[in-house]
C-alpha cells in the first residue's frame, strides 16, 4: 500500500479483498486537501473506524454535525462562517461509501461552492479559485490518460 495513510480513501485499506475505482478514490483524498487548505489540519487521522471524526462522517453521511464537532470547524461553524456550498462539497468528497461519493472528478465542478453566487471575501475567493484550478487540471488530466 503506498501513500499517506491520512489522505487515503477507506476501500484503500481493503483493496487486496475489493478493487476500487481510480477516481473515486482522488476524490476522497481531493477532499482530504481541501480540507487541510481551509481548515488547518486533516479532517482525521485515518480513514478507519477507529477514529472519531472518520467514524462521524461514517455513521451521519453528509450530515454537517461533522463541521459542529471537529476542533478545526466548530468555531467557525458556530458564527455561521463556513459557507454551505463549501460544507456540501467538503460532505460529498468525503463520502465514506464509495457508491455515494462523487463518481468523477469533473463533476465536482458542477457543485454550488464554484459557481457561488454569494459575496465572497478576497481570501475565500483566493481558496476557491485555487481549488477550482486543482479540479480542473486533475479532470483534464485523468481525461488524457484515458486517451493514451
Amino acid at each position: 500500500m503506498a501513500g499517506s495513510m491520512g489522505y487515503m480513501a477507506p476501500e484503500i485499506h481493503q483493496a487486496n479483498e475489493m478493487p476500487c475505482k481510480a477516481q473515486v478514490t482522488d476524490v476522497f483524498s481531493l477532499g482530504v486537501l481541501f480540507f487541510m487548505l481551509a481548515f488547518g489540519a486533516p479532517p482525521f487521522h485515518s480513514a478507519v473506524n477507529t477514529d472519531p471524526y472518520f467514524s462521524c462522517l461514517k455513521i451521519k453521511p453528509g450530515n454537517t454535525d461533522f463541521f459542529k464537532f471537529h476542533p478545526h470547524t466548530r468555531n467557525l461553524f458556530n458564527k455561521k462562517l463556513i459557507p454551505q456550498c463549501f460544507m456540501d462539497l467538503l460532505l460529498a468528497m468525503l463520502m465514506v461509501e464509495p457508491a455515494k461519493r462523487v463518481q468523477e472528478v469533473g463533476k465536482l465542478l458542477e457543485f454550488d461552492f464554484f459557481t457561488c453566487e454569494e459575496e465572497p471575501n478576497d481570501e475565500s475567493m483566493y481558496l476557491t479559485d485555487v481549488m477550482k484550478q486543482a479540479v480542473t487540471e486533475l479532470k483534464d488530466d485523468m481525461e488524457s490518460n484515458q486517451e493514451d
